[in-house]
């Protein structure tokens, strides 16, 4: 069975006070809260436009100024995601999960895009020859509450894990 690719259209990550981390939002200045969100905003616009390299530098303004707002590191891993850039894919993806994992693991669209780039990369870095390496990628993908992303994604990480833990014992 072929992985699912990414779901078109827009994602549901709304703006809304619940995406900022309460904490972040009580430290934060007004006016580095409204610079974030309208950074966001011209980002949006920008990449609905097909503007990755605009959007992206919005996105990553938007994040600059509340790093306690997870949703611009998530578009950004999502934008490199499609790319099939996945390196930097998940350092945003990383980032977004040092902000607040549980946003990003509780949104099924997210934790499915994190982890088809988590098993890219690791096809990728295994290619290579770099073995140990995509074996540890896939042992911090298992490492995250995957229970929302589909099946057939998570048996195919799980089946690639153990192959090549099978490889490393060679």
């Amino acid at each position: 069975e072929q992985l699912p690719d990414e779901i078109e259209g827009p994602l549901d990550l709304p703006m809304t006070q619940e995406s900022v981390r309460p904490h972040a939002l009580q430290r934060a200045p007004f006016s580095k809260v409204i610079a974030s969100r309208w950074s966001f905003v011209l980002g949006r616009c920008a990449q609905m436009l097909g503007l990755r390299s605009r959007a992206l530098g919005h996105f990553d303004q938007a994040s600059v100024y509340l790093p306690g707002w997870v949703t611009p590191l998530i578009v950004m891993g999502m934008i490199h995601g499609k790319r099939d850039d996945y390196p930097l894919a998940l350092s945003m993806y990383r980032r977004a999960l040092d902000v607040d994992r549980a946003r990003v693991e509780a949104n099924p669209i997210v934790i499915r895009s994190v982890a088809r780039c988590y098993l890219r990369r690791s096809e990728e870095v295994e290619a290579e020859g770099r073995v140990a390496v995509a074996c540890g990628l896939l042992e911090e993908v298992l490492s995250l509450d995957l229970r929302r992303s589909p099946s057939s994604l998570r048996i195919e990480i799980t089946r690639r894990h153990e192959a090549l833990r099978a490889m490393r014992k060679r």
